[in-house]
This record gives C-alpha cells, structure tokens and sequence, in this order.
C-alpha cells in the first residue's frame, strides 16, 4: 500500500522514466499527485444529441454504432479508422489514427458515449480520437477527471495513476478541527481527496471542491497571522500623538475626508508599540503623497528621520520638489539621493543623512545601498510598492531597528484581493478624489475584448492623448541595480 512520502516512481504504473514527466508538473511524491487535483471533469451523465453537440468544444455524445469502415492505410503510413454512429438527431464520424483496436471492440447496435473534440458541420459531425465507455463505465464512474497534463503524461494516465494513490490518503493529516467539519458540514481531508479525484456525481465534487478551497484559505489565513505576529516585535521608533492642525492649515486646499481618514490610521499606528506596516491605496490624483507628507511631519515632530524609495529618478525628483514646499517651511531638510548624483553631491547628501541633518532623504535604489547611514530613521516609505519586491522593502527597513514602514500604490486592489497579497500589511484606501480632478475610470478587459482595447487605444492617440502601459518586472532589471 502507497504512502504518502513516498517516491513517485514506486507507484503501480509509474516507473523511473513517468517519474521524470511527473516532475516538470511538481509531482514528485505520492502526496503530490494526490494534491495534483483535477482541472475538470468530463460528465457522462448528461450527453449531448448528436446535432445539439457544441461546435468545437470537447462533450461528450451519445450515439448508436451503425457502421465500421475496414482500416486503411494513408499519406504518411498512418492507419485510419472510421466508425458511423447517429441518434435520432444526426449522424456521427468517429475516427481514429493507428489505433484500429479501438473500433475492434465496437459492436453495431449498441449506444456508446464518445467524448472528444466536435468538428465537421451542422449536418454532419465529427470526432477524432475520441474516448468511449459504456453504459457500465458510466454507471461505475459517472464523472471522469481530467488532469493538468504535459508530453508523455496524457490526462488518463494520471488518472489512473491517482486512482491507485488513494489508498494513502487516510495517511494525511487533517488540518482543519473537528468543530469546524461539523459546523460547515464538511467531509474529511482524505474523503474530500478521493471524491476529488472520483466523483460519484457532481455534488459529491462540488462538496470536495468546497472543502479543499476552505482548507486552501484557512491554512492561507493562518500563514498570514503568524507573518503578522513573526513582526510585532517592540518598534524601535516610538512616537507620540501630534496636533495635525499645523499642518493642515499650512496647505492651500483642504485635505478630503479620505485623506484624513487614513491620515489618522497611519498616525494611530506610529503612536503603537508594534512597528507600522500599513499599504496606502489609492488611483492616481487621490493624494497619497499628501498623507505621507503628513505621516513625515508626524515623525519629524517626533524626532525622527524619513526616507521615501520611488522606483525612477524622475519620480523620486518629483516627491522631493513637492514635498520640499511642503515640509521645509516646517524645518524638515528634504534631501535628494539618486544614482545619477555627482559624486560631490552624494558625499553631502550622505553626510546629512548621518548626522540627521536630513529630515527626509527621497530617492531611487541608491538608498538601498550599505553607504546610506541614518542617525536615527524612523519612518521609511515606499512608493510605487508593486514596483519594488518584499526584498527592496526589507532592505529599507533594515536601515534601522523595527522602524514603521508605509507602501504605496495606485494599483487598484480589491480589499479581500489585497489582504491576499499583502498579508502582512493593514490597508489604507483613498477613495475620494481633491476637488477638481478627474474621475479615475477602470475598465477588466478579458482576452475576448483585447482587440478592442487596441482600437481604443488606437482612437486616443489619434485624438492626442498620452497613453503608459504598466507591465509587471518578471526577471531582475534596474531596480536592482546597486543592491548587491
């Protein structure tokens, strides 16, 4: 009997060589396989007609056996094999290639549900290489899954594979409590495992499904606090509550409410004795570097130094020009450190960063790097954070002892959606625009709308309209640059 450590190859069926083709799918083990779930099932129990099949989609179809054509050889020395089946609906071509055998075990007369990829025409359809079962097979095994496959490893070799790794799944361990089985009504982790890879009926897989989703996320969910917990250590920048009014009444324009709202939150938590680790979120023109400027001067006030990370010089000269006008009339020396700096200006810039004449350093990468010392940082601010990875973030806290940190990001994030991603971080959302700007509108194009996406695109830049694509950094780039 399999257990669930053990290797793939030792499995009835596998062997050294299948073994290398379970790898490339990550399944080395018999636990693998067992949680190498299906991606669909094929359901035999509701066959289509023969002319109510749908075009060019795998389905299954029911159809009687009328006629066998005897195999004959083709271009290419292949063998080709065709079998005429119909329904009261229409007739039905089932072909094979090189594999005669198949319609040897046909017998005229009898109904057989073929499964496959319909083509040919509305009067006349057809299948190439399709599966067939009986009415027993059916009866036996009403939904049959169908499995993330690769080459060599087709979908019903896994399968069967799976079939006879089921006697391992009593072994595994049960990570959900018994209270919580019987409050959501939920099978067992080794009864959902084998109604996932051997349905009975659709019910009996969705009701799988279910409770391994529920697993998925609750083990998910507790990942996350423990992330969470890992970093509650004593921060090592305490602060106390400041009177915001100053500030406030220094800007031409009021803040909106959203602004205060999560002005108040970051505030709140530079006042806790756990370090910050908040996401600010918001569409572009939601002023979010106003809440961060109120965040610095917060800090400012408290005696400690800030730093912003922005992923491109432009930006970061940006930041630092508007946050200068900002926080310098409050005497909070802004200091700018980019790669592009002269190295006379990066002594001085350095220099001031030491010796807490910076109040604020805004920069690129160049802050990540062992020659920034700060005297005594306590707040570090990353902007742009989809831009960055939790590498870069880690290396700007570790400039000092557990100081706060605040990500930003206009990258629009469902809430439940954000709590997946960033975990280990409480979120802030701006969702109300300053007075003046423009509505931000967002649009989810599927593949199918792709196309008119383009030709949207196309209009706009007719029009005289800037248009930016933001694509995700998949390898390393220029963001790395310097952090050796």
């Amino acid at each position: 009997m399999p257990k669930p450590d053990d290797n793939i190859q030792y499995l009835k069926g596998v062997g050294p060589a299948l073994a290398k083709k379970y790898a490339k799918l990550g399944v080395h083990t018999v636990r693998d396989l067992l949680f190498h779930y299906p991606r669909r099932y094929v359901d035999y129990t509701r066959p289509y007609a023969v002319a109510e099949a749908p075009y060019d989609v795998d389905c299954c179809v029911r159809a009687e056996v009328l006629q066998k054509e005897p195999a004959r050889r083709i271009k290419g020395g292949r063998v080709l094999t065709r079998v005429l089946a119909a329904d009261d609906s229409g007739t039905l071509v089932l072909s094979w290639f090189n594999a005669p055998y198949v319609a040897e075990h046909l017998e005229l007369g009898q109904s057989y549900y073929f499964e496959g990829r319909v083509g040919g025409s509305l009067t006349r359809r057809e299948i190439l290489h399709p599966s067939v079962r009986t009415q027993t097979d059916v009866a036996a095994a009403p939904l049959v899954p169908v499995y993330p496959s690769t080459e060599g490893l087709p979908s019903g070799r896994i399968a069967r594979a799976a079939a006879a790794a089921l006697d391992a799944a009593d072994d595994l361990p049960d990570p959900l409590p018994a209270f919580l089985l019987t409050k959501y009504r939920m099978p067992t982790r080794a009864a959902a495992i084998r109604a996932i890879h051997a349905p009975k009926s659709a019910e009996d897989a969705a009701a799988a499904r279910r409770r391994l989703i529920f697993e998925e996320l609750y083990v998910l969910q507790l990942g996350i606090f423990l992330m969470r917990g890992h970093g509650r250590q004593q921060t090592g920048a305490p602060m106390h509550p400041v009177d915001l009014a100053p500030f406030w009444r220094s800007l031409p324009y009021p803040p909106t409410n959203a602004q205060r709202r999560a002005t108040e939150e970051i505030c709140r938590d530079l006042c806790g004795t756990a370090p910050m680790n908040r996401l600010l979120q918001g569409d572009v023109g939601s002023g979010k570097t106003l809440v961060a400027a109120a965040a610095i001067w917060h800090a400012a006030q408290n005696g400690w130094q800030s730093a912003m990370l922005a992923p491109t010089e432009l930006l970061a000269r940006q930041h630092a020009a508007t946050l200068a006008d900002r926080l310098e009339p409050f005497g909070v020396n802004v200091t700018l450190l980019v790669g592009g700096m002269k190295a006379a200006e990066r002594r001085v810039a350095l220099a001031a960063i030491a010796d807490g004449r910076a109040g604020l350093v805004v920069g690129t990468h160049a802050v990540l790097t062992d020659a920034v010392q700060f005297k005594n940082l306590g707040l570090a601010i990353v902007d742009e954070q989809h831009r960055f990875g939790v590498r870069q973030r880690g290396i700007l806290a570790g400039k000092a002892k557990s100081p706060h940190l605040l990500v930003m990001s206009a990258t629009p994030i469902p809430r439940t959606l954000g709590l997946l991603l960033y975990g280990d971080l409480d979120i802030s959302v701006l969702d109300e625009l300053p007075p003046g700007r423009k509505p931000i509108r967002t649009w989810f194009i599927t593949g199918g709308k792709r196309r008119d996406m383009y030709g949207f695109l196309e209009k706009q830049i007719a029009a005289g309209h800037q248009i930016y694509i933001v694509c995700p950094a998949i390898e390393d780039n220029e963001l790395d640059a310097g952090i050796q």
